[in-house]
């Protein structure tokens, strides 16, 4: 099992590109080895840093990316409807 790694970044703007980048990571290993990926979204001004640069990540086939849902807060809409 991977350890936990913690990572203070200067701003909030950092802290979207790395969660992006990291997500990127996993989302082009997942397309690569099952041909397709899915993820659940969360929304929110907390995450529009993240939401922004994951959708600017390079070498991710979008028409293999499918965003099952996206929670708001307390709420889920469209929990396993794909």
């Amino acid at each position: 099992m991977p350890k936990l790694q913690i990572k203070i970044l200067e701003d909030k703007q950092s802290l979207g590109r790395t969660t992006a980048e990291h997500a990127a990571r996993s989302l082009r290993v997942a397309i690569r080895d099952r041909g397709l990926a899915r993820i659940i979204a969360a929304t929110g001004a907390s995450q529009f840093e993240f939401l922004e640069a994951l959708t600017r990540a390079p070498d991710i086939d979008w028409l293999l990316w499918f965003v099952t849902t996206c929670c708001f807060l307390a709420g889920c809409v469209g929990f396993g409807k794909i």
